[in-house]
């Protein structure tokens, strides 16, 4: 969206002197004062906030910011129609028909064989900061800057229950592959601290909260869950990642690899690997059994934001701040494609249930 801003602030200047020959024109005098220029600015300004709702909406509209791809090939095959808003989750439906978003304002969900929308969700809004979808595409759970966490039918868009959350509010939701389990991070009352809350799902009823020792810990960006639902692996701006064991409360394993902050996690199918993306630019992956490092996988140019294993566990996909996604062999670590198309940070992905298309979102 920086090619829009650009324009936004050209016609405001343009407007500004136009105005300052009205201006001229009519005084006799060009504006001499701060004063004078000010008014102008602001008149310029506020002639353009109609402009710039309608370039804003069209741009949206046509600058569409959820592709699908052809795994096999790499081909763009949709962008899907919608609004400009941040994509922060997307999710296929189990029979791989549908495709859900949550975004920030407008929600929705697309037919994957035709791109045609055929359903607005109810529930999130401009100041939604984190949206998860349960694995059956049922519910959806949305945090706000609120201290709650509020979990919704897809369908209907009714509010099945509020989880009382972080005070500060939350940055990150994760539902455990069977549904019963959801876990978030947040920001405590003292210093922004970020610490991570697990409930069950059917009752409401936290059963962990993680990370709280200040003196241990520095906080979490990303959690994910293992395929089996038994561990919870956390990246943290410390560098680390962290692996929990649920039942226990146990903290089982400490990564470290990673030169900078780590922004994503994402278990593979089965739960023997786990990937971890970081502002390093580079993706981890780790053997859960011992701890030690499979692959360093290195393509991007900036800041890794999002992971994704396909189904079959066989490839992961990546993106990051360059806008662009990698895709990588995980047996080998081999770097098999490298898909552009986006204009924006990508910061959301999902394989569709057989393996054969990829959905990538961006703020």
């Amino acid at each position: 969206m920086i090619e829009l801003r650009l324009l936004l602030y050209a016609l405001i200047f343009a407007l500004g002197l136009f105005l300052r020959w009205i201006y001229t024109l009519v005084t006799g005098n060009p504006p001499q004062s701060y004063f004078a220029w000010g008014v102008l600015a602001l008149v310029a300004v506020g002639a353009l906030e109609p402009i710039k709702v309608g370039i804003a909406s069209i741009a949206g509209y046509y600058i569409q910011r959820v592709h699908l791809w052809e795994v096999a090939t790499g081909k763009l095959i949709r962008k899907m129609p919608g609004y400009g808003s941040d994509v922060l989750s997307l999710c296929f439906f189990p029979d791989g028909k549908t495709l859900a978003a949550g975004r920030r304002g407008k929600t929705g969900c697309w037919e994957v064989a035709t791109g045609r929308r055929v359903r607005k969700l109810k529930g999130c809004d401009e100041t939604s900061t984190a949206i998860a979808f349960s694995p059956d595409g049922r519910l959806m759970a949305a945090g706000e800057h609120s201290p709650t966490v509020s979990l919704r039918e897809v369908a209907t868009g009714k509010e099945l229950r509020r989880f009382e959350g972080h005070p500060r509010g939350t940055s990150c939701i994760a539902f455990s592959p069977d549904g019963h389990t959801l876990a978030c991070t947040g920001f405590d009352l003292v210093d922004f601290h970020k610490t991570i809350y697990v409930w069950e799902v059917a009752t409401g009823r936290r059963v962990l909260s993680l990370g709280e020792d200040r003196s241990r810990f520095k906080g979490f960006n990303s959690i994910s869950f293992s395929s089996d639902g038994r561990l919870l692996a956390s990246g943290s701006p410390d560098k680390v990642i962290y692996v929990w064991e649920i039942a226990t409360n146990k903290l089982l394993l400490k990564l470290e690899g990673h030169k900078v902050g780590v922004s994503c996690v994402a278990f593979c199918p089965g739960g023997r690997l786990l990937a971890a993306g970081g502002l390093d630019r580079r993706v981890y992956l780790w053997q859960v059994e011992d701890g030690q490092v499979l692959h360093k996988l290195e393509g991007h140019g900036e800041q890794v934001s999002s992971l994704a294993f396909s189904p079959d566990a066989t490839l992961l996909a990546s993106g990051s701040y360059d806008e662009t996604i990698c895709l990588w062999e995980v047996r080998t670590g081999k770097h098999l494609r490298k898909l552009e198309g986006h204009w924006d940070p990508v910061t959301c992905l999902a394989f569709s249930p057989d393996g054969k298309l990829l959905a990538s979102g961006v703020t």
